[in-house]
């Protein structure tokens, strides 16, 4: 089973949900359920992903993952 504490991140018509396990999912928004993608961290997040600017941070207990666009 999946767990969440994270709050979800809505972003640029995407949202971001991110696990207990580190496991991120992004998913479209609109009417329809549609995973865009699925990828694991290589570390237990901490806090619910933020978004700023162009970027997305994810704080992990090792790690500040930055997520951009390039």
């Amino acid at each position: 089973m999946i767990y969440f504490q994270a709050s979800p991140l809505l972003a640029d018509g995407r949202i971001y949900c991110v696990s207990e396990d580190g496991t991120t999912t992004v998913m479209k928004a609109g009417p329809a359920f549609e995973i865009l993608g699925v990828n694991k961290l290589k570390s237990l997040p901490l806090a619910s992903p933020v978004a700023v600017d162009n970027q997305i941070l994810i704080r992990t207990a090792d790690y500040l993952y930055c997520i951009q666009q390039k």
